[in-house]
């Protein structure tokens, strides 16, 4: 019993030993402060990470900041704003990671809620087509309404190359309470969209309790 129990107290050791080696070898990294944002859309590929964030950004403003590594995240660029606003207004991005960037290769591609044209929000959209070192002035997405007139509710996008595609569910389609998904495409990077097409158009529903 008692060499068994020695056994245990000894084998119990090594793995101490090991496993103190073990943390040794890792290098911990001091986390990074990108800045006291919202929601960030983060992606990683092959040592380059890039990272967008709403919200009070590095500059002390609202807007949306973004930055990238070419180091496996030991460090990160300057954050670059990338949004065009000068109103201050509300911005948000999707809560779940990385819905709101597309990243191929040079061709980065950004989208986000933007308040900046009234109480609705409206779809704002930018580009880059050189790794993020400078991104093209912001555009609003076509909702077929004038700026700040209807509320999108939700936005996807998905993108190859210098193709890219919006879907945008959009309220009070035609002056009613319903609402429409519509479909945009560009072909040149997002320099330019087609006219929004309606792809279906939904009936709400009210729900009644028992």
């Amino acid at each position: 019993m008692m060499r068994k129990r020695r056994l245990l107290d000894f084998c119990f050791c090594l793995a101490i030993v090991f496993l103190a080696g073990r943390l040794a070898a890792q290098q911990f990294r001091t986390p990074i402060s990108f800045g006291p944002g919202d929601d960030p859309a983060i992606l990683a590929d092959s040592g380059l990470v890039y990272i967008a964030c709403a919200g009070v950004n590095s500059h002390g403003d609202v807007g949306i900041d973004f930055a990238f590594s070419e180091d496996n995240g030991k460090t990160f660029s300057p954050g670059l704003r990338i949004d065009d606003d000068v109103t201050g207004a509300r911005k948000d991005m999707e809560s779940k990671t990385g819905r709101n960037m597309i990243v191929d290769g040079n061709h980065i591609y950004i989208w986000w809620y933007d308040q900046r044209n009234g109480v609705d929000l409206d779809i704002y959209f930018s580009h880059s087509h050189d790794g993020g070192q400078t991104f093209a002035p912001n555009q609003r997405l076509d909702d077929t309404g004038a700026p700040g007139d209807r509320m999108t509710s939700m936005a996807r996008m998905a993108a190859s190359g210098w193709s890219v595609f919006f879907a945008l569910r959009v309220n009070d389609v035609a002056a009613t309470t319903n609402e429409g998904v519509y479909i945009l495409a560009s072909n040149d990077g997002g320099q330019t969209f087609i006219a929004p097409n309606l792809h279906c158009f939904c009936m709400v529903w009210q729900r009644h309790s028992r």
